[in-house]
């Protein structure tokens, strides 16, 4: 599983990006880059998730959270 994030901003960014169990509130995975205007990254943990329900959140200085939820099924 990985998180596609982008800059939409006129500047750049440090953006973090979590990855939260729902049913714990459990961080699983956080990573924080920095991206220049419009620039793409990738991340999202190195081991496959566990099965259940998660939440991939993106958060900045000045910009409001992005959160996607998702679930795992298997493992």
């Amino acid at each position: 599983m990985a998180a596609g994030i982008k800059n939409l901003t006129s500047h750049p960014q440090v953006l973090q990006v979590e990855f939260v169990r729902q049913d714990s509130g459990l961080v699983v995975f956080k990573n924080a880059v920095t991206l220049p205007t419009a620039g793409v990254y990738f991340t999202g943990p190195t081991t496959p998730l566990s099965a259940g329900s998660y939440i991939v959140k993106v958060s900045g200085t000045g910009i409001q959270p992005v959160m996607h939820s998702f679930t795992v099924y298997g493992y």
